[in-house]
């Protein structure tokens, strides 16, 4: 109820789950099978969630003590203290979780690695359409790009309101040339 009441903490909410899992243990309503698989999906969840939700990591190492923990309870050398637990789980549901972990941190990975487009810069304004804020003749101001650059025009002199394309940045000038038929185009 914490975490419904106080949304954004995560991480009283995930500490939450996990004394819960740990308490159904505890009793004896939870087997070591049972917990240790819950904790370990419940672990996949939180790092499925990490990818989706800004938690700056709290996910994540909520996840990582959710999976060693259930790893922990899973696996020998664990001795429950009430018998008739069965403490072995099925190999396959450890290939299957591990490979989930794997192939979850592969593709966050590779997306944190990829490289990302250019945003700005030089080389996003050649080819751009601006409008003239001013005669250009051959010097003046254009509106390229949504942000006004003093331009030198190599292609005869633009009128005020007439169209240019960008040719090349020369340092903070622009290089324009009258851009043909494009009057009204571009020019945000």
């Amino acid at each position: 109820m914490f975490e419904l009441s106080n949304p954004g903490l995560i991480f009283p909410g995930i500490i939450g789950v996990i004394a819960i899992i740990l308490a159904l243990f505890s009793f004896g309503t939870l087997d070591a099978n049972g917990a240790g698989v819950a904790l370990m999906v419940f672990a996949l969840l939180l790092f499925v969630a990490e990818i989706k939700v800004q938690a700056h990591g709290l996910l994540t190492a909520g996840g990582v003590a959710a999976l060693l923990i259930g790893l922990i309870i899973v696996f020998p050398p664990f001795r429950p203290t009430f018998p008739g637990v069965r403490q072995s789980v099925e190999p396959l549901v450890v290939v299957f979780v591990v490979g989930l972990t794997a192939i979850f941190f592969g593709v966050a990975l590779r997306t944190a690695l990829r490289p990302l487009p250019v945003v700005s810069g030089a080389s996003l304004l050649v080819g751009a359409i601006g409008v003239a804020k001013t005669d250009i003749a051959p010097r003046g101001i254009a509106h390229v790009a949504g942000e006004d650059w003093t331009v030198v025009s190599e292609g005869g002199d633009v009128p005020k309101g007439g169209a240019v394309r960008v040719k090349r940045v020369d340092s903070v000038r622009l290089i324009v040339e009258p851009a043909r038929g494009a009057e009204g185009k571009g020019a945000a």
